[in-house]
């Protein structure tokens, strides 16, 4: 595989646009601590302790006050056992979960507690509201699926060695596809490329890195005028479906060529 200089440094530009402080949020407390807080503030309200709470869910001491100090965070199993332990209403289990999670916790005033029913009738409310924008998530879920099935038809037409969802090294690609002559493509298939151009980028950045593979082709049904950052390794292009099938065939004739000399 081709090394490029520069790619492993911290300070490369390559994911300057990602990177840079118009993109990144400003430093936040850390989520065990928000979660560790709530749970103090919510097991003080309840008159519990630390050792009540793990005597009620069998757990150690220790182990909870790492939880409520913010050292650590609970795994799955423990914190449904913390929440069915201290929760008294949804609320208090949706404020828990937030807090585990890092979302932003929204604090109300204490009121009545809400009728599992009712709460329940909220949700598919929510999940109505929500109806459009989960339709538009998956059509284009669909899309992209579909767009999928064209490549590899195209890859398999060609009778070229490849491999579909390939992981490694913290890095995945949706096709890897192997030449005559040991060369490797990663290929990534983007149907609406202007969904995240940053993270488009970036992804193929990865896959190049990480991956064994010599060259990243990101494949679109258009390109529609865009090009890939002056900071991007030459190894990694951008490709319309319809020169894609041309590019892999012109590859593989050259590596056959190769091979006969």
């Amino acid at each position: 595989m081709q090394v490029f200089s520069g790619m492993k440094h911290k300070n490369s530009t390559i994911f300057s646009q990602i990177t840079s402080p118009d993109h990144i949020m400003p430093d936040q407390e850390p989520h065990s601590n928000r979660f560790g807080k709530l749970l103090k503030k919510t097991l003080h309200e309840r008159s519990m302790s630390a050792r009540d709470l793990a005597r009620e869910i069998e757990h150690s001491e220790a182990g909870i006050s790492r939880i409520i100090s913010g050292e650590t965070k609970p795994r799955p199993g423990t914190l449904q056992k913390i929440i069915k332990a201290v929760a008294r209403h949804p609320r208090e289990e949706e404020s828990l979960l937030h807090a585990f999670h890092g979302a932003r916790v929204i604090v109300q005033e204490e009121g009545p507690a809400i009728p599992l029913e009712t709460y329940a009738e909220r949700l598919s409310m929510k999940a109505w509201e929500a109806k459009d924008r989960v339709i538009k998530i998956m059509e284009h879920r669909a899309e992209q699926s579909d767009f999928r099935a064209v490549l590899e038809r195209v890859i398999k037409k060609l009778t070229l060695c490849y491999k579909k969802d390939f992981a490694a090294n913290g890095a995945a690609t949706d096709f890897v596809v192997e030449f005559k002559d040991g060369t490797k493509w990663g290929i990534e298939s983007r149907f609406e490329i202007h969904r995240n151009l940053e993270a488009t980028f970036g992804f193929a950045y990865l896959v190049l890195d990480r991956l064994d593979v010599d060259e990243v082709l990101v494949v679109t049904p258009f390109n529609a005028n865009i090009n890939c950052p002056q900071d991007m390794p030459s190894a990694i292009s951008l490709c319309e479906m319809a020169d894609f099938s041309a590019r892999l065939a012109e590859k593989n004739e050259r590596n056959a060529k190769l091979m006969q000399i």
